[in-house]
């Protein structure tokens, strides 16, 4: 198997795993929809406190990254404008999703920290390469 093969297989594998546990229905969260920068990180802060708060940013941040670091291998050339446009329809297909799933909110920050995590997967694999990225 070619080793870009092989990272198609494995994005595909990893962004099915990402829309399925994205999307089960989760008991005792209210269904919301938030179109208002940072209200639902704040929020969570609030409601939650910090330790949770702090974890459901950081798993936003990393969500997408395995995808953004992924993505060169699997289509070998792809620019970063190319990572954050995918990652930003995902996510926006995740979010949408979320609106029909019972106990599940759409929220405007999981949209630009989600895209933000491919694009930090995408730098961090040319980073650990030593290769520069292109734009």
């Amino acid at each position: 198997m070619s080793p870009a093969l092989l990272a198609r297989v494995a994005l595909a594998v990893y962004l099915g795993a990402v829309l399925a546990l994205t999307l089960i229905a989760l008991p005792g969260d209210p269904d919301r929809l938030n179109l208002i920068p940072l209200r639902g990180i704040l929020r969570t802060f609030e409601d939650r406190g910090i330790a949770y708060g702090t974890l459901q940013v950081v798993g936003n941040l990393l969500l997408l990254a395995p995808a953004g670091a992924l993505l060169p291998a699997a289509v070998p050339g792809v620019r970063l404008r190319h990572v954050v446009l995918g990652a930003l329809a995902v996510s926006l297909a995740i979010e949408v999703g979320q609106l029909g799933v019972s106990g599940r909110s759409a929220d405007i920050d999981d949209l630009w920290t989600n895209t933000l995590s491919a694009a930090i997967g995408y730098a961090a694999v040319g980073y650990a390469a030593g290769v520069p990225r292109r734009r």
